[in-house]
């Protein structure tokens, strides 16, 4: 269905976006790109097990962490296709890796390898027919890898709102365009559907930039406006400084 050399580079752009180090949970607009793009591929699964493989072991804390948070999100919204790559030994021994005396768990962060332990016995229950997961737990129990049951995944980072009918992903348009850009066997419609999701990516972050501006001017406006009672209720004490401001602060517009 896809430009085999484009799709890679499509999943791993997601993934790198749904990961940055200064996001406090998986970004959900790039995680939902992912999930469509890897449904609507017949080399999603694989490509992207591939990728995620790939980002568990970047030497930033912050963002193997986030990458193992997206594999455990795309294991809930993704299905069984995505379930039997990530069942595979070919992905679970990179995991392993990060745990492992033998590879790479001398260079790897207390919170990344309990993540990982986290994981593995949390699927080894929720995921039964794909059994490699228990198999992985139980192997690192016998090495002694898993000294005691590691604690349970914490909930959720994040609880999304839901979004106003015209927000990424739910702008019937552009949902209807990109899904059947997807599908089309083009490869220069892989292209306009990679223009296309990055252009909702920074459509959203425009969103989200104008939200948090408008949080700090409200923020901004409360402060000021709790001076300004404070210095009221001493006005009779005032200096002509504090009454030159308590005049300025009567003046901001607080709607």
């Amino acid at each position: 269905m896809f430009d085999i050399d484009e799709l890679p580079i499509l999943i791993m752009e997601v993934i790198v976006k749904a990961t940055h180090e200064s996001l406090p949970c998986p970004d959900a607009l790039a995680l939902e790109a992912f999930c469509s793009v890897m449904r609507d591929a017949a080399e999603g699964p694989q490509l992207a097990a591939q990728a995620l493989s790939a980002r568990i072991h970047t030497l930033n804390a912050r963002e193997a962490l986030l990458a193992l948070s997206t594999v455990d999100r795309c294991m809930r919204k993704c299905g069984p296709a995505f379930h039997a790559e990530i069942g595979k030994f070919r992905f679970l021994n990179e995991m392993i890796k990060l745990v492992s005396p033998k590879y790479f768990a001398n260079r790897t962060a207390p919170d990344v390898q309990i993540k990982v332990l986290q994981l593995l016995h949390a699927w080894s229950i929720e995921y039964p027919k794909e059994s490699k997961f228990k198999v992985a737990y139980e192997m690192l129990k016998n090495q002694g890898v898993i000294k005691e049951t590691p604690p349970p995944l914490p909930p959720e980072d994040v609880v999304v709102s839901p979004r106003n009918k015209h927000a990424i992903f739910e702008d019937e348009e552009k949902s209807k365009l990109l899904q059947k850009l997807l599908q089309s066997k083009k490869p220069e419609d892989l292209q306009h559907a990679n223009r296309l999701i990055k252009s909702m990516v920074r459509e959203e972050e425009r969103r989200s930039e104008a939200s948090c501006r408008r949080a700090h001017e409200v923020a901004s406006a409360l402060d000021s406006a709790g001076l300004l009672q404070d210095m009221l209720l001493h006005a009779f004490e005032a200096s002509s400084d504090e009454e030159q401001l308590i005049d300025e602060l009567g003046h901001i517009n607080f709607n």
